[in-house]
């Protein structure tokens, strides 16, 4: 199976360790797996603990280009531009929601999956990302929270 992540960045972080352990758990079970993530937004301490087979594809656009409303838009289109043919895309933070969804619209395939990590106080000033938070799991045909409580938050949200 081809599975592709999309991250936000592949920096130090608790969810970008937890998407570099599911990679390369699959990819250590023949799986083919991709990380995505905005150019320069990867540090050599994370391409260390990767897998050697798993694939590291940057987008064309940096963090930098989603300082405005229009520049995250461009930023997701990048993102959404570099996915490679998959099976399943997973979003892995809210902000990467939009790629998925973008590179799925005309169809449903490949399958869309969330790996649910986010919660509300995450984004205290960022409406955008709050009402993705809230609004993205009902376009998932699967989200995967990594608490119950999280659980909880999706199963309301529609998920």
């Amino acid at each position: 199976m081809r599975l592709a992540f999309v991250l936000s960045s592949l920096t130090l972080s608790g969810g970008v360790l937890l998407v570099i352990d599911y990679a390369n758990r699959l990819a250590g079970r023949g799986h083919a797996v991709s990380l995505v993530y905005p150019k320069a937004a990867c540090t050599g301490d994370m391409v260390a603990d990767l897998h050697l087979s798993v694939r590291r594809v940057e987008a064309s656009l940096g963090l930098e280009a989603g300082r405005t409303t229009v520049g995250k838009l461009r930023l997701a289109a990048s993102l959404a531009s570099a996915l490679p043919p998959a099976d399943v895309l997973i979003a892995t933070h809210t902000p990467t929601v939009l790629p998925v969804l973008l590179r799925t619209a005309a169809r449903r395939h490949p399958k869309r999956a969330w790996l649910y990590m986010d919660y509300d106080e995450m984004f205290a000033g960022r409406p955008a990302e709050r009402r993705l938070l809230h609004w993205g799991p009902r376009r998932f045909d699967l989200v995967m929270p990594i608490s119950h409580p999280l659980a909880e938050v999706a199963k309301r949200d529609g998920a």
